[in-house]
């Protein structure tokens, strides 16, 4: 009892730390999807927000310049400059120590034809002219828009390309100190995009700024940001660099609106680093709750479950080996456990009471036992009477078979040798037609016309059945052919009669290849087509519709016409031999039918006919997708 009830406690504990086990794994992975992938965002969020925060540090530069090329464009000694250049001005004004107080290293003066009045560049690093100044000056006046300045209140700021790099630029039109005077030209200040503007950068929004022109080589994550940034239309891109540093990328682009260079502006993942901390402190929470939870789940389990089941266990084991069938098992509580006692108890009551019946049933069945082996005697008699009734018919079966081999080989006998005597009858008749005609009277010569068209439709008939009687042979091996190929030859072989009755034939283009005889197909179109073209009546508009669907492992084909139609009670005979629909008066010998099912049957299909009488008729039949002896 008690190794039951160890192995009843072991199986509830290894259950129970599975479900907690599943459950803490579950709750793990979602948490963290969930916990994680919100941080993740947040994190994103915060770093496009430094990114824009960096762009807007630059725009800020661009703006800078600007307010100060604002005080010397609109100045009265430079609106005169501009009409009289003179060296006191440039004396005065452009000197070295105005270029490192403006933090500058190009100032130019244009007139309204955007010709170079003076022009001056300046390393503030060495405070010498670039050696390149004129090359530097050429590359900054081939950007038009900055000097297209119509108005007093035109300006034109933001970024260009040089031959020395990356330039932050703004120009203003000339004008005097009142700003009332007529425009004589503009006024340009530009300074180099470089580390110096950089770590400028850095320092306004406190966390490290990098940039690479988008024509020289970059690192690999500058590379993977340019490329979605191009193949998107979002403006910025964020990635993560590692496990400690995310970073924001957005391409800027010059006054011309051209990729000028990619700025990059790195953060710490510090608020990811506290959400892995934070779900990590939760998951430890998260254990330890489960813990508690699983072990007053054991304990509860075994208190109300464990234990009473080992009880019950123990009781049904000693009823088990207990001889006395009138013991029974204490029941208490209202729950599963004390039902299940209950229905043991039950069943215990009936299997006492089953074990009364059985003795009685076993004194019954042993007299039964005699009577059966009486006549076990009598079955075998019979099953040997059955075994010799089923050789009989199916040597009758075969006899059958030869005897409607036998009628098949008598009709095409007969039918072939009544054509003889039919040929000698015709042949005579057209002797007579031909020499003795003048010879006879008028009467005469109408029986002679009465025996040829007798002896036309016995010949027509003959032909018939002998027809009919090789409809079950084959006339060659099935083989596959284009159903297409076989429409096509029957209505051009009927079309004289087609034409002749102004029927219109429909028919799809699309139909399968099929597995048989070619020749009996054909006979089967043109029977079918043949009959609705006779029994037309007098619609104004006659027409034959060929077609066909799958249905299974058949292919189904149909005739419809538009014809007188068929009466119901017509139906079911016009597939015998000689029987005809009793409407419409066309001519016929009443075989053609009885030759068409017959071949569809030995291609392993089935016929049949759906008709409205006056509206018309569909002759339908199927033939297997694979042939019958394929």
């Amino acid at each position: 009892m008690r190794g039951a009830r160890m192995n009843m406690r072991r199986k509830t504990v290894l259950t129970t730390v599975f479900i907690i086990i599943i459950l803490f794994t579950s709750l793990f992975f979602v948490s963290k999807s969930i916990m994680l992938a919100g941080f993740e965002k947040l994190e994103m969020g915060y770093a496009e927000r430094n990114l824009n925060r960096t762009i807007s540090a630059l725009n800020g530069e661009i703006d800078g310049l600007d307010m100060k090329l604002y005080d010397w464009a609109a100045w009265d000694d430079t609106y005169h400059f501009i009409d009289e250049p003179n060296q006191g001005y440039l004396d005065s004004n452009i000197v070295t120590g105005t270029f490192t107080g403006l933090e500058l290293n190009v100032i130019l003066y244009v007139d309204l034809n955007a010709t170079v009045i003076f022009g001056k560049t300046l390393d503030r690093e060495t405070e010498d002219e670039y050696p390149n100044s004129a090359e530097l000056i050429d590359s900054i006046m081939a950007n038009d828009l900055l000097f297209d300045l119509p108005y007093s209140e035109s300006y034109a700021s933001g970024l260009i390309r040089t031959c020395n790099g990356p330039m932050i630029v703004a120009s203003r039109p000339t004008q005097n100190s009142a700003c009332d005077s007529p425009l004589n030209g503009a006024m340009l200040m530009g300074r180099f995009f470089d580390n110096d503007v950089s770590e400028r950068l850095s320092e306004l929004v406190n966390l490290p700024v990098t940039f690479y022109l988008t024509n020289e080589d970059k690192p690999a994550d500058f590379n993977e940001a340019e490329r979605h940034l191009n193949e998107s239309d979002e403006p910025n891109f964020i990635q993560t660099i590692d496990k400690d540093y995310i970073a924001g990328y957005t391409i800027i682009n010059d006054i011309n609106d051209s990729s000028l260079f990619i700025i990059k502006t790195e953060m710490p993942r510090d608020i990811y680093q506290y959400g892995v901390a934070s779900f990590n402190y939760f998951q430890i929470a998260l254990l330890i709750v489960m813990s508690i939870i699983g072990s007053i789940t054991l304990l509860t389990l075994d208190m109300v479950v464990v234990k009473r089941l080992s009880i019950l266990n123990s009781e049904v084991k000693t009823i088990a080996h207990d001889e006395n069938r009138s013991t029974r098992i204490s029941v208490s509580g209202k729950d599963e456990i004390s039902s299940l006692a209950s229905e043991v108890n039950l069943m215990l009551d009936s299997i006492e009471e089953s074990e009364k019946v059985r003795g009685i049933i076993n004194d019954k069945l042993t007299s039964k036992v005699v009577e059966l082996e009486r006549s076990d005697k009598a079955s075998l008699n019979i099953m040997e009477d059955l075994n010799e009734t089923v050789d009989t018919l199916k040597s009758m079966e075969k006899k059958l078979a030869t005897k409607n081999k036998e009628l098949e080989d008598y009709t095409y006998t007969v039918s072939h040798d009544l054509k003889a005597p039919l040929v000698t009858i015709q042949g005579f008749s057209d002797l007579l037609a031909s020499n003795y005609a003048e010879k006879l009277d008028d009467k005469g010569r109408h029986y002679i016309d009465r025996i040829n068209q007798g002896s036309e439709r016995l010949n027509a008939l003959i032909s018939d059945l002998l027809e009919l009687s090789r409809a079950g042979r084959k006339l060659k091996p099935f083989q596959w052919h284009d159903f297409n190929e076989i429409i096509k030859g029957s209505l051009e072989s009927l079309e004289g009669k087609i034409s002749g009755a102004n029927v219109k034939v429909v028919h799809p283009n699309d139909f399968p290849k099929i597995y048989g005889d070619d020749m009996r197909l054909s006979q089967v179109v043109n029977n079918l087509v043949g009959n609705a073209v006779n029994y037309m009546g007098e619609q104004k508009s006659p027409q034959v519709n060929i077609g066909w669907k799958e249905s299974g492992a058949f292919y189904e084909f149909w005739v419809q016409d538009n014809g007188i139609g068929i009466k119901d009670e017509d139906k079911t005979r016009i597939f015998n031999i000689f029987e005809r629909a009793s409407e419409g008066g066309a001519e016929g010998s009443g075989i053609g039918l009885s030759i068409v099912k017959k071949i569809v049957e030995t291609h392993g299909g089935e016929i049949r006919v759906e008709s409205v009488f006056g509206k018309g008729s569909k002759f339908i039949f199927t033939i297997p997708k694979k042939g019958a002896d394929e």
